[in-house]
């Protein structure tokens, strides 16, 4: 007789502590969306980038991963923030379901392409003639009798006996699967790099054994600090300002493992899109003009343009700077949403929040400088002044994204207090039982971080009771 291996019926199912947690990520913490602000204030550039494609998500998608990608091509550009001196680049992640649009991410890359192509062309050429070379000079030594000894290998003696070092591998965008030691050369050789990985994972396994030094090296780049590196056998290898761009996506799942620690502030240095799965089947034939790509190509060659002359001013950078009045208003807005979490959340939304002041300034510089390209030429000024029209868009930009570092923090720290258990019951039921002791518990007087070790087992995930107090309309921010 078969075994009958199916559950009774009305039978509650168990799941593993992963499908619980993605489910609830998947159902719940839905993307919020770029405002009509922020749309109508970008700049020519930004604007007919986005209006190349269909539906909102896509152009939301295009607009966050091109501002990111862009902040890596944009050389001797600068801005004084707190005493410091800060280029643009930012860090920068995407995150959805298997087939949410993710893939839109090569299309933006395609910006960058130009840049790229001649750097390795460059070096190709130099790599050549750096092989004639070694052979002129060991020819030479085979006629006058000379026994070549055994060198170094990344130089050798040339005909002069001068040591010949091979040229700098020269790139914009730093292949993902690789080790730390080449990516520490990597960025020494090259005076800015971006790493843009589709797959979030495949970063992850490359630097498995070696996280935690390459962490530390994206904990200090973001603020371009120096970072020191000594290799075993050869060299220490110094970078000073570090200029590193970084766009990574992949599903919920592998971001929680590549920001296994909220502890540590890296994901606070991240800037965070999620795309929403779509149930239709979207036309792929369907287009916004004839040709995406080809329209991409030509913006490519305008954002070469822009790094070109920005790579011509060497040693004197090109500045940006807020006007007197915005300043005012961004130091009164950041220290009231500062003062806001602070009563919501304590200290773990501080460093977020003060890093967000410089994720703002970043893309207020970014918006700006192409503002000012077009409408005066580069050449013609020597300071970048943000706009009224800049200063409003980087604000909804920011705040949208901010809303989503909020997400990821709640998506993080729950994942975190999860993994101490093997089951969980069924999610709706969860949730609902949920909620019915968060508006308990606060209707009694309980403070957000005391319902969340009552009811979630952590102080710590007072973030996700406010949003669902919020959600439901029990609490409301003052």
């Amino acid at each position: 007789m078969a075994r009958n291996d199916k559950a009774p019926k009305g039978a509650r199912k168990e799941q593993s502590i992963d499908d619980w947690f993605y489910e609830v990520v998947d159902k719940l913490n839905s993307p919020d969306q770029f405002t009509d602000e922020a749309f109508k204030h970008l700049p020519g550039f930004f604007s007919s980038l986005v209006e190349l494609f269909i539906d909102r998500q896509q152009q939301e998608t295009a607009l966050f991963c091109s501002l990111v990608l862009i902040s890596g091509a944009l050389p001797n550009y600068r801005v004084v923030y707190d005493g410091d001196q800060l280029d643009a680049n930012l860090f920068g992640y995407l995150y959805g379901p298997a087939g949410s649009g993710k893939g839109l991410m090569k299309k933006c890359k395609q910006l960058l392409v130009p840049i790229h192509k001649e750097k390795r062309l460059r070096t190709i050429t130099a790599y050549e003639k750096y092989l004639q070379q070694l052979q002129s000079g060991k020819r030479k030594k085979k006629g006058k009798g000379v026994v070549s000894e055994d060198v170094d290998e990344e130089s050798t003696t040339s005909h002069n006996d001068k040591v010949l070092l091979p040229p700098p591998d020269e790139m914009l965008f730093l292949p993902a699967n690789n080790t730390k030691s080449n990516i520490y050369q990597l960025m020494e050789a090259n005076k800015g790099v971006v790493i843009c990985e589709s797959e979030a994972m495949v970063l992850t396994t490359a630097l498995k054994q070696e996280h935690g030094a390459f962490v530390d090296l994206l904990l200090q780049a973001f603020h371009h600090e120096t970072y020191s590196y000594s290799r075993k056998s050869d060299r220490t290898i110094e970078i000073e300002h570090p200029l590193l761009t970084v766009l990574l996506s992949s599903t919920p799942k592998h971001i929680v493992r590549f920001f296994n620690d909220v502890e540590n502030g890296l994901y606070s240095r991240f800037i965070f899109y999620r795309l929403n799965s779509s149930s239709e089947f979207r036309n792929p034939f369907e287009e916004k003009g004839s040709n995406i790509d080809a329209t991409i190509d030509t913006k490519a060659q305008l954002v070469k343009k822009v790094y070109d002359y920005l790579s011509s001013l060497g040693d004197m950078p090109l500045y940006f700077s807020l006007t007197s009045s915005q300043k005012d208003k961004m130091y009164t807005h950041f220290k009231l949403i500062s003062k806001e979490y602070k009563t919501q959340f304590g200290d773990d939304m501080d460093g977020v929040v003060k890093r967000y002041g410089v994720i703002f300034v970043r893309v207020a510089m970014i918006l700006s400088l192409f503002r000012t390209h077009e409408k005066e030429g580069l050449q013609k000024i020597d300071q970048v002044i943000c706009t009224e029209d800049d200063f409003i868009c980087s604000m909804s930009i920011i705040e949208t994204l901010f809303g989503e570092t909020l997400k990821v923090y709640e998506m993080l720290t729950l994942a975190q207090r999860l993994h101490i258990s093997e089951t969980v019951p069924n999610s709706l039921e969860v949730k609902i039982a949920q909620q019915k002791q968060f508006i308990e518990l606060y209707n009694a007087g309980l403070s957000m971080s005391e319902i969340a070790k009552q009811v979630l087992g952590n102080p710590a995930l007072k973030p996700t009771v406010w949003r669902q107090l919020k959600k439901l309309g029990v609490h409301k921010s003052k």
